[in-house]
């Protein structure tokens, strides 16, 4: 059995050494030469910065969530999330609890899906691309390298993002 190692030690790194029980390692902790390791942060920068810096280690995707497509090293389909027909994760993904990846998306390499979003089918997000929580990105729409989407946002277009808009009545 190989030895499990996170790279990063906040709150998503200490989430996936309780799901893989595996060690955390901060920054400037020495690190083991094998075994199988995993980016345990959420910022993309970071998430490819750390992938980067590791290029001879092992990264095997861990799957939790419902998978249908072709998910790459490193990637992680956290609990309850969904991904569907078609779709192509690249490496070093984050897809975070709750969210839905629907038919013939493709997620590219360090991206960060967070809890509750949905990508209807037929989207592209560039590299290292961040959807908030809850955020919803419409069919057929392509985001490119490094965008970032609040949560809550209802994505129609490449550059049309509509916030949700709270009605308040006085009684």
């Amino acid at each position: 059995m190989m030895l499990a190692y996170i790279l990063g030690d906040g709150p998503h790194g200490r989430m996936l050494a309780k799901i893989v029980g595996g060690k955390c390692f901060g920054e400037e902790d020495e690190l083991p030469v094998s075994g199988n390791f995993y980016v345990g942060v959420g910022d993309t920068v970071l998430r490819k910065k750390i992938w980067a810096s590791s290029p001879r280690r092992h990264f095997p995707a861990l799957i939790m969530g419902g998978n249908h497509g072709k998910v790459s090293a490193g990637s992680h389909l956290m609990h309850g999330s969904l991904i569907m027909h078609g779709t192509v994760v690249h490496e070093n993904v984050l897809i975070n609890t709750g969210a839905q990846v629907d038919h013939d998306c493709v997620i590219g390499a360090h991206s960060h899906i967070a809890p509750g979003a949905i990508l209807c089918g037929n989207v592209t997000l560039g590299e290292e691309t961040f959807v908030g929580a809850g955020a919803i990105i419409l069919q057929g729409v392509t985001l490119n390298a490094r965008s970032s989407v609040p949560a809550g946002t209802l994505v129609v277009g490449s550059n049309d993002f509509r916030r949700p808009q709270r009605v308040f009545f006085d009684r």
